[in-house]
């Protein structure tokens, strides 16, 4: 399963733990005005391969990507973006 929030999107934040645990997502493309993605949001999914991030996003929280053993893709459009803590704990790639 994809997920796209597209150029026109307003959604600015995406939430603690907000895809935790979905195993069905492969690949989430964020664009739009997103400039937060908080702690633990894509922890547990474990089938995802692909992230494409905007322009305007600015942080990243700790576990985002937690035990997304598949995640091989990460493309970030910013030059200027603040990282949690064990951004990629457990994630064997």
């Amino acid at each position: 399963m994809s997920v796209v929030f597209g150029e026109h999107s307003n959604i600015t934040n995406l939430g603690e733990a907000a895809f935790q645990s979905c195993y069905a997502l492969t690949s989430i493309t964020l664009h739009g005005k997103l400039k937060v993605i908080e702690k633990q949001t894509f922890s547990e999914c474990t089938s995802l391969e692909r992230v494409v991030c905007s322009k305007n996003l600015k942080t990243i929280g700790y576990n985002a990507f937690q035990d997304c053993s598949k995640l091989e893709d990460v493309q970030l459009a910013s030059i200027s973006i603040s990282f949690g803590t064990s951004l990629f704990h457990s994630s064997d790639r």
